[in-house]
């Protein structure tokens, strides 16, 4: 395991795993980014995504994710 500097001042970090190209950090926003990824883990989280968000509709949550992913991206 190895961690990545992110951010310029030192306060961010990412691990990256031997065997990955990418730091987890950079590999769980292109899943945030991928409406199939993200379709396919709504699908598996049906009922947290109910019962703790009220959300029932997996492509409004598809939506939802990827708008927040695209206004907090600041990487």
């Amino acid at each position: 395991m190895k961690f990545d500097l992110i951010t310029d001042n030192g306060t961010l970090w990412a691990v990256r795993y031997e065997d990955s190209l990418d730091n987890v950090l950079d590999t769980i926003l292109d899943q945030w980014n991928d409406v199939v990824w993200l379709r396919s883990f709504f699908k598996q989280n049906i009922t947290d995504l109910t019962s703790y968000f009220k959300i029932t509709d997996v492509n409004q949550a598809i939506y939802d994710t990827i708008k927040i992913v695209k206004n907090y991206s600041v990487l």
